[in-house]
């Protein structure tokens, strides 16, 4: 009889012991593994209101082609644009033709003193360190008219000054002297020399061949 009572009571606590168990490997395997019914049901409800999204905006085009509206607004923004610049660019037009008018004005006086300028700065010959001089030129500048040349002496003689006080070199005749101390180019030149063999030495072929061919000009002159 006492037998039986025990073998009643571990069979009780092993099925206690078993339900217990059932229970912690239940709540163990809901806690760490969602159900898949919830994801289905989240995949669905994006589904749903992808599809609302895309019936709104269908709907939203069928609703402007009812009302027909010909032309989007960016365009219109863009034609007010170009029609408000009109008025705008012919004003502006108008008021750059004043200035310019104003600016060639200012051009024609300005023009005086830069050829006063010129003749204070320029050469009689620009080219005549530069290449060999021809009869051509010879006769080009013998046509010329220079209203500043020291009396007596022609423009041949002075294209030959011109090449000796490129280096500095000092005239004894005091009207070629005066001549070419009013030059800035010669004014910036620091020193003087007297020496003419030293100024030759100086002189590159080119300006030395140029002397020799137009020193027989200057006893036509």
């Amino acid at each position: 009889m006492k037998n039986n009572n025990q073998g009643k009571l571990l069979t009780i606590a092993l099925g206690v012991i078993l339900a217990i168990s059932a229970g912690v490997l239940a709540y163990l395997a809901v806690s760490t593994k969602p159900p898949k019914l919830s994801e289905e049901k989240m995949q669905k409800a994006a589904e749903a209101a992808e599809a609302a999204k895309k019936e709104n905006i269908s709907q939203a085009e069928r609703t402007e082609e009812e009302d027909g509206e010909p032309e989007p607004m960016a365009k219109s923004i863009k034609s007010f644009q170009l029609t408000a610049g009109t008025s705008s660019l012919s004003g502006s037009a108008s008021a750059n033709g004043e200035q310019e008018a104003d600016s060639d004005e200012k051009d024609d006086e300005d023009s005086g003193e830069d050829e006063e300028d010129d003749a204070e700065n320029s050469y009689l010959c620009a080219y005549s360190s530069d290449r060999l001089m021809t009869e051509e030129d010879v006769q080009e500048l013998q046509q010329g008219t220079y209203a500043d040349l020291p009396q007596g002496k022609g423009i041949i003689r002075m294209v030959v000054n011109e090449l000796y006080a490129k280096y500095g070199y000092q005239f004894g005749n005091e009207e070629i002297q005066a001549y070419f101390n009013q030059k800035e180019w010669y004014q910036d030149i620091p020193t003087r020399n007297t020496d003419m063999n030293d100024v030759i030495k100086k002189m590159t072929d080119t300006e030395r061949a140029n002397v020799e061919f137009l020193s027989p000009y200057i006893e036509e002159e």
